[in-house]
């Protein structure tokens, strides 16, 4: 809601003072404060780890319910908690669990929770793997070994040199030293009016050449294709465990479960299949669903005695629970699921007992 105008933007371009809808099951895109709020409960799992659902109310219920927690003579001297005064705030990343309503946008961008915790992670230093700290180690000590033998190699082909020339009488630096005894001083030496001119850059050649063979030496030491092999036994290792249905988002977290000899999981809620299941009933007594989990049909006959009674569970459940059974929210879903596997058509009831202009989904 803009400027008295209802329209559907896209999340990054909601502004401050956008009057934003609640619905169920949507993740809370920026910072906001309730001002129409209606059964709205919300899970900030993502932002505090905890499980529970929190309920979520305007600024006047809040600080009503406030007032009438501290004015409770049996309150005093006990801490409050969430759920006994509601708060009017929309934490970013989120997600609403049930209700409805409208909350104003009061945070976006890198401001709001979610873009500062992302800011937090993005700025952080980054750590390296044992296998990468090792890697280096390897690299460090072939190239030093590389350096410190291209050197030794260099100065043996100059002592080589200097020992040849001075033995064959091969060295002609400033002229008239070399004897034009051999062929190759005949060949290489230069002569100016009869005198023998020096060959100095000539060796320079040389020693430039006995310079390069020692940088090959040393570029050939490093190991080029070390990280890519790396890379391709990393992901191989993936594809192995992704058979045995794990998923690994990051290659290098390959590195070190081969390692792993503790295994610390921070498990603060229950680790399920997020889906809620209706395994008790009370109709005129309690009885228990068998098979709740399975996919057979229930025998309502087990449940209650009265045919009566099983027709007005499934009415409660048609006309209390929204939308259907790919939109509907945890707990309706569990509710719709065991009206069905009663053979129950949830939908007729619907179209029978709501008018079509009061039905919404």
């Amino acid at each position: 809601m803009r400027d008295s105008k209802e329209e559907k933007v896209h999340k990054n371009y909601i502004k401050v003072g956008d009057i934003v809808k609640i619905e169920n099951g949507m993740i809370i895109p920026v910072d906001g404060v309730c001002v129409v709020a209606t059964g709205v409960m919300s899970d900030e799992s993502s932002m505090t780890g905890e499980s529970d659902h929190l309920p979520k109310e305007t600024v006047e219920k809040c600080m009503y319910r406030k007032q009438e927690f501290e004015n409770d003579p049996d309150n005093k001297g006990v801490p409050r908690t969430p759920h006994d005064v509601p708060s009017p705030v929309l934490l970013s990343g989120t997600q609403i669990q049930t209700g409805q309503g409208w909350f104003m946008c009061i945070v976006v961008g890198e401001m709001t929770c979610e873009g500062q915790i992302l800011a937090g992670v993005e700025n952080k230093k980054f750590e390296t793997t044992p296998l990468q700290d090792k890697l280096e180690i390897i690299a460090t000590d072939i190239g030093k070994l590389g350096m410190y033998a291209a050197i030794a190699i260099i100065h043996v082909l100059l002592f080589r040199s200097f020992i040849e020339g001075m033995v064959n009488r091969d060295f002609d630096f400033l002229g008239g030293e070399r004897s034009l005894e051999t062929d190759q001083a005949k060949r290489i030496c230069i002569r100016e009016q009869g005198e023998c001119v020096g060959l100095f850059w000539e060796y320079i050649k040389d020693w430039l050449g006995y310079f390069i063979i020692g940088v090959a030496i040393v570029v050939v030491a490093v190991p080029e294709g070390l990280p890519l092999a790396v890379m391709i036994s990393l992901a191989y290792s993936v594809q192995r465990m992704l058979k045995d249905q794990n998923f690994v988002k990051r290659l290098t977290s390959c590195e070190i479960m081969g390692g792993a000899n503790n295994i610390c999981s921070d498990k603060t809620g229950t680790l399920t299949k997020n889906q809620m299941t209706w395994t008790q009933i009370w109709a005129g007594k309690d009885v228990k669903i068998e098979n709740a989990d399975g996919d057979t049909t229930i025998n309502t006959n087990t449940l209650v005695a009265n045919h009566d009674t099983m027709e007005l569970i499934g009415q409660a459940v048609a006309c209390n629970t929204v939308g259907t059974h790919t939109d509907a929210g945890a707990t309706e879903l569990a509710m719709i699921k065991f009206v069905k596997k009663c053979g129950i058509d949830y939908q007729f009831i619907r179209s029978k007992l709501i008018p079509k202009d009061m039905i919404r989904f």
